[in-house]
């Protein structure tokens, strides 16, 4: 089984027709224009109830396409469905800077292996819930969502979550999307099994 680490910035607030935000969000993480990925739900996202089914397999996906401009990407959403854009960053963007602020700061005694990264954008109501040894905890209903992830839990997840949220990098995101769309945006590190 694979396990990953989210660092999480999103809004339970509704944010209407989110993909009009997704320039100024791309242009505050300095994403590269021309490489994306992209995912679209057949519906709204319910996983959080959903998964208590014992035939729930995960969304069910109507799009699955690679390699594409963000303006290219963005323009798939459809309103009551989920997509996420995974896009990529440049070198010296802000998905770059707080990844290289994680390693930094964090000694390799609170981070372990975990390797942080793989940065994407979901639009449209969607549920955020951790999934570790704690057992399963609900966070929220988001609307619009940032995150990162990357493969791998912390030795001690409470203490590697206080120390990410500590970081300068991580309050100029949710200062960033909270000024850009409107809404008020909080970050959750969680872990994923």
């Amino acid at each position: 089984m694979s396990s990953s680490t989210y660092i999480r910035f999103f809004t339970l607030d509704e944010v209407a027709e989110p993909e009009r935000f997704c320039g100024p969000v791309f242009r505050l993480f300095q994403a590269r224009e021309d490489m994306a990925d992209v995912t679209r739900t057949v519906r709204e996202d319910t996983s959080w109830v959903d998964r208590e089914s014992e035939d729930y397999e995960g969304p069910e996906f109507d799009l699955a396409l690679k390699r594409m401009s963000l303006e290219a990407a963005v323009g798939m959403y459809v309103p009551g469905r989920v997509l996420t854009v995974n896009w990529f960053s440049q070198d010296e963007g802000l998905a770059y800077r707080l990844i290289h602020e994680i390693y930094d700061a964090l000694s390799p005694e609170v981070r372990g292996e975990v390797g942080q990264g793989h940065p994407a954008l979901t639009l449209g109501w969607h549920d955020v819930f951790a999934s570790g040894d704690e057992g399963e905890r609900y966070i929220g209903r988001a609307s619009m969502s940032q995150y990162m992830w990357g493969y791998g839990i912390p030795p001690e997840m409470a203490r590697y979550r206080s120390e990410v949220l500590r970081l300068g990098s991580v309050r100029e995101i949710v200062e960033g999307l909270s000024a850009i769309t409107g809404a008020e945006f909080r970050c959750e590190v969680y872990p994923f099994l």
